[in-house]
């Protein structure tokens, strides 16, 4: 069984991001990398990177810190290129049980979500 048809997308035009909504493109699940490494001062970091959003990198000194900042910054890259009317990459389709509403909360971006048009009429051609 394919990603698409376990996750019930198969067949629908948001499996290839033709009129996805606001919430859709915040729900697309991007693979997560993390390491630990030395800092210019020498001290240690975690880094957590969504190496299919380019330019989505968080380091902090706790894991949790780092992932906490990639998630923010992940919703900042998504919003920002939807507004700008540019497609965010989709390397597979959106969960149909994600709460981007409750991730910006959680780190904090609540206002940015304020205003943002989440139908299919208002998303990216």
């Amino acid at each position: 069984m394919t990603h698409a048809a376990e996750t019930g997308m198969a067949g629908s035009m948001a499996t290839n991001g033709s009129a996805l909504s606001m919430r859709e493109w915040l729900s697309i699940p991007y693979r997560i990398e993390a390491c630990t490494t030395q800092g210019p001062d020498g001290a240690w970091l975690r880094r957590a990177t969504y190496p299919e959003l380019p330019g989505c990198m968080a380091e902090a000194a706790t894991i949790e810190d780092a992932l906490r900042r990639l998630e923010r910054r992940r919703i900042e890259i998504i919003v920002a290129m939807v507004r700008a009317g540019r497609r965010p990459p989709l390397p597979r389709p959106p969960l149909c049980d994600g709460d981007p509403e409750g991730q910006a909360q959680e780190v904090g971006l609540t206002g940015l979500l304020t205003g943002t048009p989440d139908d299919p009429t208002s998303s990216i051609p």
